[in-house]
């Protein structure tokens, strides 16, 4: 048997009262695991609450991993075009159109990635539908957040070569290498 008790007030003081009444009422029925209906949804929500923290833990760890991938593949390719690059910067090119060249072979890949996961998220959301809570399928809020993020995370993973690349002295790139 579930007895729920509504108090206007705080319910510290009303567990005595509950008991009184209760054994008033019948003394034979004990009185135990009394919680506030606080306590109730905490634990219902507990292991929900545990999975999507998980998830989020998750999709953080997989964002930075994805952003040290790109920064890796781009820092190599400026390694690679050093000679190509000190090249380019003693025919006159503009530290901007370095920055353009090594931020655009980081950036395209992954922009084609977002559209080929937006449209993945877009075809597969449907299964997942039931566990959404509050948001639909299709919400334009959470596409846009998620591009968003993704797209920051992979502009900050290419800024670095970029800014190495600015830094190649053109005179020591165009020396053959022993």
């Amino acid at each position: 048997m579930t007895l729920a008790v509504r108090a206007a007030g705080p319910v510290e003081g009303l567990l005595a009262a509950a008991r009184a009444e209760l054994r008033q009422m019948d003394a034979s029925v004990p009185l135990y695991q009394v919680r506030s209906l606080d306590q109730v949804l905490s634990r219902a929500v507990a292991e929900p609450r545990l999975r999507a923290e998980l998830i989020g833990l998750f999709a953080i760890l997989a964002c930075l991993l994805a952003s040290l991938g790109v920064y890796g593949v781009v820092s190599y390719l400026v390694a690679h075009r050093t000679h190509e690059i000190g090249v380019r910067l003693s025919l006159g090119a503009s530290p901007r159109d370095v920055v353009r060249l090594v931020m655009g072979e980081g950036i395209r890949p992954v922009m084609a990635g977002l559209a080929l996961g937006v449209a993945g998220a877009w075809g597969l959301g449907r299964a997942l539908e039931s566990l959404l809570f509050g948001v639909s399928v299709s919400d334009p809020l959470s596409y846009f957040v998620a591009l968003s993020l993704l797209s920051a995370a992979a502009l900050a993973a290419t800024l670095g070569p970029a800014r190495r690349a600015l830094r190649i002295d053109p005179i020591t790139a165009l020396n053959p290498q022993p």
